[in-house]
């Protein structure tokens, strides 16, 4: 990655729920002018979560299309990720630091993190935009599903969804 590209990247915070609560109420969170809050349906986003200015509200449950037999949770949809597609532009034109959380700050979060990443970077740098999202959240294990529809949605050819896969297989070895 460029050193131009590397300074141009706008700070990405991944957290969980009480992560994020904690971060937008410190002196942390005068800086987030983004957050995609990620919650089950019918949950609440964290505390501050108005105060910030652009927000993206997503609510679908933590699971994946392979295991997806119980009708009382929701899936992950193409448009969900087209709402993440549509806030980038905001992103990068207005700046300041991006906060996407999710329940645990793992699995949801980091998939939209790394959708963001493959946005910014552009095709061809899947590899390094999991990179950075793991740089920013070690533990991190993007949402498999998520990974699949953020790459058809950006004609990524099975590459964006196969490194998730591929961090996955590591990571559970």
């Amino acid at each position: 990655m460029t050193e131009f590209l590397a300074n141009n990247l706008p700070k990405i915070w991944i957290a969980s729920y009480s992560e994020a609560s904690q971060l937008l109420t410190s002196e942390t969170g005068d800086a987030i002018a983004h957050i995609i809050s990620i919650g089950e349906p019918g949950s609440t986003p964290p505390t501050g979560y108005t105060q910030v200015p652009h927000r993206l509200r997503l609510e679908f449950d933590d699971i994946v299309a392979l295991n997806h037999h119980e009708p009382d949770y929701v899936l992950a949809t193409s448009e969900h990720i087209r709402q993440v597609i549509d806030f980038v532009p905001i992103i990068s034109q207005e700046g300041g630091d991006v906060l996407i959380h999710c329940q645990a700050g793992i699995s949801r979060s980091a998939a939209i993190a790394l959708t963001i990443y493959a946005i910014l970077l552009g095709a061809g740098q899947e590899e390094e935009a999991l990179s950075l999202v793991l740089e920013n959240r070690p533990q991190a294990v993007p949402n498999i599903w998520i990974a699949q529809l953020a790459d058809e949605a950006l004609g990524r050819n099975g590459k964006l969804a196969q490194v998730a896969q591929m961090h996955e297989d590591w990571y559970f070895e």
